[in-house]
């Protein structure tokens, strides 16, 4: 009975689990107290391997990179890399197609007009180049459609004018009869020619009138540093 007071003894008992804590104490400030050697060096920035190859164009976000449609750097204000390339076909129709600028105090086109990235506001270095009539009403599929549809109505009319007037030449045909008016074929083709030439020639008028002063703008590269 003695033996077994003596091994259920609350002090024996606690003896090893107090030398554990303490020693697990002494292990922690030692730990603490030992000096450690403290990196000073700098964090080098991550380089991707694909950062300085070219990325894709923000206006078509095609990566195509041919000799005839290169990828350019047009500003090096922009430092996201998703808006730093561009195809050089795409930024000079982007800048072609824009309207001409206004001057707000006269309310007139302003001569030389200043074209910038609207993110960085790098000025572009852009070379304006006056296009002719004929390639503005080729290139442009509205001023086309109307030239072919003129073109082919005046077909029409001269076709079929011209073929009443050899048809009845010298017959004195009378084609309008409204009493005391009285129109013949020849007087009749003659008009209605009059007429449809004075449209054709009045719609020329106005289409190269409306095709000119347009300009091909090319933007150029800005040379990327290595």
């Amino acid at each position: 009975m003695f033996y077994l007071f003596q091994n259920l003894n609350p002090f024996r008992l606690w003896r090893p689990l107090q030398r554990k804590g303490s020693d697990l104490e002494s292990t922690a400030l030692t730990a603490l107290l030992t000096p450690t050697a403290i990196n000073t060096e700098k964090p080098q920035p991550f380089t991707s391997p694909e950062s300085k190859e070219k990325g894709r164009c923000w206006c078509c976000w095609e990566t195509t990179d041919t000799p005839s449609n290169t990828l350019i750097r047009v500003c090096l204000g922009c430092k996201d890399p998703d808006l730093q390339w561009i195809h050089q076909t795409c930024v000079d129709s982007f800048i072609t197609a824009l309207p001409d600028a206004i001057d707000p105090s006269t309310n007139a086109v302003m001569e030389k007009r200043v074209f910038k990235c609207t993110r960085c506001a790098e000025i572009y270095n852009v070379k304006e180049t006056e296009t002719s009539r004929v390639y503005v009403i080729a290139t442009d599929k509205n001023l086309r459609g109307v030239f072919l549809i003129m073109t082919l109505c005046m077909s029409i009319i001269n076709y079929c004018s011209i073929s009443i007037l050899v048809e009845n030449w010298g017959t004195g045909r009378i084609v309008i009869d409204g009493g005391f008016v009285k129109v013949n074929s020849s007087l009749f083709c003659g008009i209605v020619l009059g007429i449809s030439w004075w449209f054709a020639l009045e719609t020329m008028w106005l289409l190269w009138h409306h095709a000119g002063g347009r300009m091909i703008r090319k933007v150029e590269a800005v040379a990327v540093e290595e």
